[in-house]
């Protein structure tokens, strides 16, 4: 049988009109470069593939995501359907509202939509259609239900890179919140726990761990109660699968049962509020998970992961892992393995259409866990296997409450302000003092100048006074000279006077 694949991306995202799921989109196009699929999608999907600067083109997205960036343009990609105007959808009071409106009920204009849409596609093309989600979508599980549609939801799984081999959801009814989880365990649960008596030596939660994780959390003794993972504010996850609670609730519920030093809160990266207390600042996560003593969130992945390290954890919204929380303790190493290698899938089989299409041949459980097992081993060379624990990290940094956070604030910008007064005033010393300096200069070189004229003139001076010594020795010398010539013409006057008169008379 021949398989098209159609991807549908959510009509509408959790922050409005915005491409939230473009990466998604150029994962799909890479994957089905040398295939012939369609796509359902937003109209401002379009614009994003003209945005250069957007980050699903950049390295880290590429390297994360394991994709070329594919550059649409104009009719590139001809099998194309927009979304038309939803009103039942778009009419909501909030974005928010909008958003979990369209995933967790079937809204009829968008039911009558996909309808339309799926039996055009399949005149067109003439296969047996397979419909791929990224988020849930009650209207289109409706849809496909009533056309009798192959359907499959993905999401990025909660282990990921660089820390584990990565991993993604692979469900047909659902991800998050809303999954076929505890439907599936309950038709496998008997003949997998017969299989895993089977296999227990091989197949235990630590052969696990050593082989999906790329590190190992070298246990200490925890130095926290109790951590509190927070989610993106915009998660989709958090938004339509919380039970009615949000980060700040969570926090201010966990303050009724401890003191603020008993709590370690942990930030989503891409958060964007700020709570008072303890703030886990390592970027590394597994630091944060080996430094409490148990963990509280409403259904972040790191509550996955804390359950992959054995690591007490309560959620308070809806998880695909609430099963295990509801087991004796006896059936957990049996769960825990099933979720692990048969329900989550390695990332590297996101959108493979082999893939795809060997699954919904419907392989045995046995089978998906050894080809799972097989490509996490292909994998296990490509990662060095790192030690972390809970010492010599960044230390927890102190968030004070919001009033004084401001009040802080507000002294740190009247310090600041007359920090620069001051540091204006040091300025103006400075110039005044470099103007006299430059004065000062001005003046050592006219000394300078002087000096040296000063002693060009006693050089002249010195010079001239050895001239003049040398002009009265030679006057000296002459004198002596003179006196000596005048004795000698006395003495002739005194010789001739006396020859004259010794001359004979006649």
């Amino acid at each position: 049988m021949t398989h098209h694949f159609v991807l549908v991306l959510p009509p509408i995202s959790p922050v409005g009109a915005s491409a939230h799921y473009f990466w998604v989109l150029q994962k799909w196009l890479h994957e089905f470069k040398n295939e012939t699929t369609t796509i359902i999608m937003p109209t401002y999907y379009k614009t994003a593939f003209y945005d250069q600067n957007r980050w699903e083109f950049g390295e880290w997205s590429k390297k994360f995501h394991q994709y070329a960036p594919t550059y649409l343009r104009n009719n590139d990609h001809k099998n194309i359907y927009y979304y038309p105007f939803l009103s039942e959808i778009e009419n909501k009071s909030s974005i928010s509202e909008s958003f979990k409106f369209s995933v967790k009920n079937n809204c009829y204009d968008l039911f009558l939509f996909y309808k339309k849409t799926i039996n055009e596609i399949k005149k067109s093309f003439g296969e047996s259609l397979v419909l791929v989600s990224w988020v849930n979508n009650a209207s289109l599980r409706d849809a496909a239900k009533k056309e009798n549609i192959q359907l499959i939801f993905n999401e990025i799984g909660p282990l990921r890179k660089p820390y584990y081999k990565q991993t993604a959801y692979w469900d047909t009814h659902g991800v998050n919140g809303d999954t076929n989880v505890a439907t599936l365990w309950a038709s496998e649960k008997t003949p997998f726990k017969e299989w895993f008596t089977h296999n227990e030596l091989h197949i235990q939660p630590e052969t696990i761990r050593s082989l999906i994780a790329n590190v190992s959390i070298t246990h200490s003794t925890p130095q926290y109660p109790l951590g509190i993972a927070l989610q993106i504010e915009t998660d989709s996850n958090a938004l339509v699968f919380n039970r009615g609670w949000n980060n700040l609730s969570l926090i201010e519920h966990a303050r009724t049962r401890l003191n603020l030093d008993k709590i370690l809160v942990r930030y989503h990266p891409n958060g964007k509020a700020l709570y008072s207390g303890l703030t886990d600042r390592d970027p590394n996560p597994l630091v944060f998970l080996s430094n409490v003593k148990e963990l509280w969130t409403i259904n972040s992945s790191l509550g996955i992961e804390a359950i992959f390290w054995n690591i007490p954890v309560v959620f308070f919204g809806n998880s695909p892992v609430e099963t295990f929380i509801s087991l004796e303790e006896n059936e957990k190493d049996i769960f825990y393995t099933w979720f692990f290698t048969r329900y989550l899938i390695p990332y590297d089989f996101l959108f493979s259409k082999e893939y795809y299409i060997w699954r919904l041949n419907k392989p045995s459980f046995s089978e998906i866990i050894n080809k799972h097992l097989c490509t996490y081993r292909e994998k296990q060379s490509e990662y060095p296997v790192l030690a972390i624990n809970n010492e010599n990290h960044a230390r927890p940094l102190f968030i004070r409450p919001l009033q004084n956070t401001l009040n802080h604030l507000e002294n740190a910008d009247r310090n600041i302000l007359s920090q620069k007064e001051l540091l204006q005033k040091q300025l103006n010393s400075i110039n005044l003092l470099e103007c006299q300096i430059s004065e000062r200069d001005k003046w050592v070189n006219d000394r300078n100048t002087w000096i040296k004229d000063r002693d060009q003139w006693i050089q002249d001076r010195d010079n001239l006074i050895k001239t003049l010594q040398q002009q009265i020795v030679d006057r000296d010398r002459w004198i002596q000279d003179r006196d000596r010539w005048i004795q000698d013409r006395d003495e002739i006057i005194e010789m001739y006077k006396q020859n004259i008169d010794k001359k004979p008379s006649f």
